[in-house]
């Protein structure tokens, strides 16, 4: 009896071992796919966010290109009277329909104007710009800088950009398009609203004169 319950002890021991044993290895199992679900999971969030970082990369070199195409500062190159001259000449001639500035809506046209009857002013008296007084030469500086300001504004290249969300999506993307481009989409919708307000008009005309003449 007593031989027996010695064996009985040490297959007790031995069960009790196994099932640690047993046990350790399922945590250390338990321990590693938590340790490589974390891992992965760290590693597509970074793979993710690289992809975001080079599409806005991307989508920012789109914008310097397109933005290249906007003429910056047109009228700092004019440092006499006859330079200012051809500068003004050669503005007006890109306000007409399908030019650069053809956007540019009456009273920035109007602003513009002034600015150049100052500039002109200015660069007249003194003969050219290296010739003027310091004051003067400021005046001009903060002039130039307003029309500039007018005319990149207006300018149909600009670009504009904008945040939506797309249709049949929730998540908001960037938009970019020119100042021309939105100016003919714009153009577009309200042709097609007029024409549309246009058929119900002739419907509605055409409704009533039947009514009425069925009524005669």
């Amino acid at each position: 009896m007593r031989h027996d319950a010695g064996a009985e002890r040490t297959g007790d021991g031995a069960g009790m071992a196994h099932v640690k044993l047993v046990a350790g290895r399922k945590r250390r199992l338990y321990d590693y796919r938590r340790t490589m679900v974390y891992v992965l999971t760290i590693a597509g969030a970074l793979e993710m966010k690289r992809h975001v970082i080079a599409a806005t990369l991307i989508a920012f070199a789109g914008l310097n290109v397109w933005a290249e195409d906007v003429l910056k500062k047109p009228v700092d190159a004019a440092d006499t009277p006859q330079k200012l001259q051809a500068v003004i000449d050669s503005i007006h001639t890109e306000m007409a329909p399908s030019k650069r500035y053809e956007f540019i809506n009456p009273t920035e046209r109007r602003d513009v104007e002034t600015d150049f009857a100052t500039m002109m002013t200015l660069m007249t008296n003194a003969g050219s710009v290296t010739a003027m007084k310091p004051n003067d030469r400021i005046k001009l500086f903060n002039t130039q800088e307003h029309v500039n300001g007018i005319l990149t504004h207006t300018d149909r290249n600009r670009l504009i950009c904008e945040r939506r969300s797309k249709m049949g999506s929730n998540l908001p993307v960037t938009e970019c398009r020119t100042l021309a481009d939105r100016e003919l989409n714009h153009s577009e919708t309200q042709k097609f609203m007029q024409d549309r307000s246009n058929d119900g008009s002739r419907v509605a005309a055409q409704a009533l004169w039947q009514k009425e003449a069925k009524g005669n």
